[in-house]
């Protein structure tokens, strides 16, 4: 009770999938108004997927609105993009 508990988000490392999602119009507007980012990015078996949210919102306030998502192919081409969670 009344305890505080922490999360350390660790920044991701210098990838090219991570770079090509950043450059997208979406992650642009995304970054112009997050005040903390963060991006997590995991391989998948059709390419990348990515996922940028606002860390003030990482204790689950509103996660639909504070969070998008990318999928890239292979190439790092853009398949598909939302907001909220990513598509399973």
């Amino acid at each position: 009770p009344g305890g505080e508990s922490f999360t350390t988000f660790y920044k991701p490392a210098p990838l090219p999938a991570l770079e090509a999602a950043l450059s997208t119009p979406t992650a642009e507007r995304f970054l112009a108004w997050a005040r903390f980012p963060h991006a997590e990015v995991s391989p998948t078996a059709n390419g990348w997927q990515i996922r940028l949210r606002d860390l003030r919102f990482a204790a689950g306030a509103r996660p639909r609105v504070t969070a998008i998502w990318m999928e890239l192919n292979p190439e790092l081409e853009l398949r598909a993009e939302g907001a909220g969670e990513p598509r399973r």
